[in-house]
């Protein structure tokens, strides 16, 4: 409008004088005129595409509007016994020899052990401590990764530059980072949390993808922007500085990625709008068609859906979406997550993802807390099929499409198994990826072992209280089932509070212990003792390293033989109850020691 609104002043004003002067400069003219009016024409045409490449101030408004329910507040830690990795530089690596990842800095560790108990399904009990059994589980002393986020941020400013894939994405930052650097606020701005990781046995090192947040201000719950941060770790957990890996040859080219860096992931962003980019992370591995474990994440990020109305009119919806990305696998352009196409990105590379969506269902406002695994007798040789727990409360599965895709934009999903008709989502929700069990341990049960988290929202002394509990997925041919969940596990690490100091909580604190992955989980051939390796954020503050020696066997005393029409509606019950009563406990506790 402004540049057709200039069109007609040069015409008006330059034109007439035109017209007046003399023949010759007349025509010179004329065809001044001309040009000018036609550059003005394409640009007044060019902008108006460019504005509709971004949805309407209503859809960014929509897009604010999606403060996650689970966002939480940030702690110092200092006080933490950090772990400190030792960075190590290394050069290209191939497949190796298959390695069991288990190192003698883990087999040598001190594991010492804590109570905790197991609510069982099979009881038929209106008492909840008939549901329960008392055991014992045996973990190191946690270790905090020690990140020097600095340096994480320069990655960042380097592949702002220099990546094709993320030199767009600067202008979310304003060209702010330099300063932070120089004035050494990085830290006020920049959040590093939510690590997931997987041992890739062929390379015989640990990836771990974490996300990385950016807020105009120091309030992490109004993050402008969220990207996810690739690394390198060894089997001792030492950091692999410069690693450069080679993505197997079946994939087509000679592709090699470096770490640490920042994952080009495609997502929709604005400038104006907040929450952008993906969020909740969770890695797992896949057996892929050429024979080898590939790594796939499950992430949520706003994206654009666009659709055409019953009057012919284009319609965007600004929507929160699962995502499944293939991290070894690459797509051009990302029409898929900003619905529309922009030519801008139609030669940059990314990462391979698409939408999860559920066939015949409108996609829902909002998506998250999904909860992955796959399952391996089902193997023909490759995984063909993901499952996700849609919902722990009444427990729903999906079966999503993991190969042989039919879409460019989406990975079709149908609802394999629901317990119960939907209904509202309860406080037991989606935390760790599902391991089966049958690949640490020989068993004829179909069984998977993961960790889930409780939410409960003012309770005892803090605005919202999240814990991991342990539970065991059991699959029959088409059903499935939960038989066993644990009461919430502390694993010995403190939840701080937001300021730093000797508070332990308060009314307007999170306070915030979340399992964010299953690294790692391997029998020691010559102990027969089996390790577990977890990942937690305490406060959504960083990373956190912890292993659990003979999880297994605790597995091994519990009655996987439950028969299938047993009703687990009291075992969940008491699971919540439970953790209710623990979270007033300890609101108690807090208050007595005055530290609330």
């Amino acid at each position: 409008m402004i540049l057709t609104k200039l069109a007609v002043y040069f015409i008006r004003n330059v034109g007439l004088d035109t017209f007046r002067s003399k023949p010759k400069a007349r025509i010179l003219r004329s065809v001044s005129i001309f040009l000018a009016i036609t550059v003005l024409i394409s640009l007044t045409y060019t902008y108006s595409i460019i504005l509709d490449k971004y949805p309407r101030r209503e859809i960014i408004n929509e897009i604010n509007s999606f403060a996650a329910d689970d966002s939480l507040d940030v702690v110092n830690s200092e006080d933490l016994n950090l772990h400190q990795s030792k960075t190590v530089n290394s050069d290209i690596i191939q497949y190796v020899k298959e390695s069991s990842g288990l190192s003698a800095t883990i087999l040598k560790d001190n594991y010492k052990e804590t109570s905790f108990s197991i609510f069982l399904s099979e009881e038929d009990s209106e008492e909840c401590r008939s549901l329960r059994v008392d055991e014992t589980i045996s973990f190191n002393k946690y270790s905090p990764f020690k990140e020097d986020i600095d340096e994480v941020i320069k990655v960042l400013q380097h592949q702002l530059v220099n990546d094709e894939a993320f030199r767009d994405i600067a202008r979310l930052f304003e060209g702010q980072i330099p300063l932070l650097i120089k004035e050494g606020t990085v830290t006020n701005h920049f959040f590093q949390l939510m690590g997931t990781s997987v041992w890739l046995k062929e390379y015989e090192v640990h990836l771990m993808v974490s996300r990385v947040l950016y807020t105009k201000g120091n309030n992490r719950s109004k993050s402008k922007v969220s990207l996810l941060y690739g690394q390198i770790f060894n089997k001792d957990w030492e950091h692999m500085n410069n690693f450069n890996l080679k993505v197997p040859s079946s994939f087509g080219g000679n592709r090699t990625m470096n770490f640490p860096s920042f994952i080009p992931i495609p997502f929709f962003y604005s400038d104006k709008g907040m929450f952008f980019g993906p969020e909740d992370g969770r890695l797992l591995l896949v057996q892929n068609e050429y024979g080898f474990e590939e790594p796939v994440l499950i992430f949520n990020s706003i994206t654009i859906l666009t659709s055409i109305n019953d009057e012919g009119r284009k319609k965007e919806q600004g929507l929160r979406a699962m995502f499944i990305a293939w991290l070894f696998q690459t797509q051009t352009g990302k029409v898929n997550t900003d619905g529309n196409n922009d030519a801008r990105f139609d030669n940059i590379t990314y990462v391979k993802v698409r939408r999860l969506s559920i066939t015949g269902e409108n996609q829902p406002r909002r998506e998250k807390n999904w909860t992955p695994f796959v399952d391996p007798r089902e193997r023909n040789p490759s995984d063909r099929n993901l499952y996700l727990v849609y919902d722990w409360n009444n427990l729903q599965v999906l079966k999503c499409q993991l190969s042989d895709l039919t879409s460019d934009y989406i990975s079709r999903c149908e609802r394999y198994y629901a317990q119960s008709k939907q209904s509202r989502i309860g406080p037991i929700r989606g935390g760790t990826e599902l391991i089966p069990l049958s690949t640490v341990f020989e068993t004829r049960s179909q069984a998977w072992v993961g960790f889930v988290r409780s939410h409960f929202v003012r309770c005892g002394c803090a605005k919202a209280w999240y814990r991991p509990h342990f539970v065991l997925l059991q699959r029959n041919e088409d059903k499935f089932r939960v038989t066993h969940m644990s009461a919430p596990i502390s694993f010995n690490i403190p939840a701080k509070p937001l300021d730093g100091s000797v508070r332990a909580c308060g009314e307007k604190d999170a306070n915030v212990l979340m399992a964010n992955g299953i690294s790692h989980w391997k029998v020691d051939s010559e102990t027969g003792s089996d390790y577990l390796t977890l990942t937690f954020s305490a406060d959504d503050k960083g990373n956190i390293l912890l292993h659990v020696k003979d999880f297994g066997k605790i597995i091994e005393r519990l009655d996987l033989e439950v028969a299938w029409d047993t009703p687990i509606n009291r075992m969940r019950e008491c699971v919540v109850k439970d953790s209710k009563d623990i979270c007033e406990a300890d609101g108690i506790e807090m208050k007595r020691l005055g530290i609330y």
